[in-house]
């Protein structure tokens, strides 16, 4: 069960195919939905969000299993192995060469990931239709169109990717800003269908 707090009712296509999930862009429902978090608390808050919004929600049939419940130990130590189309932690891998997407102080590069841990490449992304976000190691991936350069932002920023067979292109806006693997850099360059260093790979990583 999750509640999306937004002010963007363009959310509300892919919204209502999502299982399990409310909407409020108020802050009263919010609070309905801290201090009512039962079944029959959850079920009237969705009638009344259905109501406010005029939309219908997904829930299941067992909306509040916790199918990783564990009575012991601590949450960080949770292994989580199932993969979940919109939220997936994975290595972001370059089709030209064994290299992937490092976020590294702040700083974004490519790096060779051969006999290294995987941990310092793992990326938190999201994927809503064709719109993504990209997380690693406390900062968001973002962009400088004026200057072509990949960059790291400690606010969340949007980007656009589409899924070419079995490879993915990342964009910033529009196609004449793609994510481009130079060498060991970073860049935005126009798009170039017959280039590879435009291409990426998500390799889902399983654990904690």
């Amino acid at each position: 069960m999750v509640l999306f707090f937004s002010n963007n009712k363009n959310n509300f296509d892919w919204l209502q195919k999502f299982p399990n999930a409310l909407y409020t862009c108020m802050n009263n429902f919010y609070e309905k939905y801290v201090t009512n978090y039962n079944k029959e608390g959850l079920i009237q808050l969705k009638k009344e969000v259905e109501n406010q919004y005029k939309i219908k929600l997904n829930f299941t049939d067992k909306f509040l299993d916790f199918p990783n419940f564990n009575s012991e130990g601590k949450y960080e130590d949770l292994c989580f192995n199932d993969i979940n189309k919109n939220f997936r932690r994975v290595m972001i891998k370059s089709k030209l060469d064994k290299k992937a997407l490092l976020m590294e102080d702040g700083k974004v590069s490519f790096k060779s990931y051969e006999g290294l841990e995987t941990s310092p490449f793992i990326w938190y992304i999201t994927i809503i239709d064709d719109e993504i976000t990209l997380y690693s190691n406390n900062f968001y991936l973002d962009a400088d169109k004026n200057g072509g350069i990949v960059k790291s932002f400690p606010y969340m920023k949007r980007w656009k990717c589409e899924l070419k067979v079995e490879n993915y292109i990342i964009y910033f806006e529009d196609k004449n800003n793609m994510l481009t693997k130079d060498g060991d850099k970073a860049l935005l360059r126009n798009e170039n269908k017959n280039q590879k260093n435009q291409l990426f790979t998500f390799i889902d990583v399983q654990g904690k």
